[in-house]
């Protein structure tokens, strides 16, 4: 149906066949339109939307997952998870019900449940490897103001940790992915 092409800057699209159809590109702005054309697609069958679908959501579902599943490994593992019920169930998405990522990280949210509850049951630790190493922004700041900074930002973990993992998970939504509250 489609055939995929590589640009100079290594950014892949999938030009449509239809004369009215723009490319879709892996990178950049996640236009609705583009996610709504793509699941279609993969509800044919099409290995390469479904190919381009995990590349642009792939990097986004890993960030909010590791946050609720403290583990990079297991974030990987609920990803695939997701993208595999995506690939499965993509002809159920209804786009007159809701927008297809509110529908992607609501499947993600679930497998990530679904696999933290089955971690716990086989006693397997949810924190496995070596905490990541964050990239503190550079700023002109005096030191003093750094530092209020780290320690606000360790607060502000620390309350997240607090809250239970579905409310922690609208918190992430809404000010980390930038969900709408009608949205989530």
């Amino acid at each position: 149906r489609g055939a995929l092409d590589s640009h100079d800057r290594g950014v892949r699209e999938v030009k449509s066949v239809g004369e009215h159809d723009a490319p879709i590109s892996a990178m950049g702005s996640l236009r609705e339109d583009d996610d709504l054309r793509l699941i279609a697609r993969v509800a044919a069958k099409d290995q390469q939307a479904f190919t381009l679908l995990y590349q642009r959501y792939a990097p986004r579902l890993g960030r909010f997952l590791s946050r609720s599943l403290k583990s990079d490994v297991l974030a990987d593992e609920a990803v695939n998870d997701t993208m595999l019920v995506v690939w499965r169930k993509a002809c159920q998405f209804d786009p007159d019900r809701t927008r297809f990522s509110t529908w992607l990280f609501g499947i993600a949210y679930h497998a990530g449940k679904a696999l933290a509850r089955s971690a716990k049951e086989s006693c397997a630790p949810l924190s496995i490897g070596e905490e990541r190493d964050h990239e503190e922004p550079e700023s002109n700041d005096d030191p003093a103001t750094t530092v209020l900074g780290w320690q606000l930002g360790r607060e502000l973990m620390a309350a997240l940790q607090q809250l239970s993992p579905d409310h922690r998970a609208v918190i992430e939504l809404t000010f980390v992915e930038g969900f709408s509250y009608p949205q989530i």
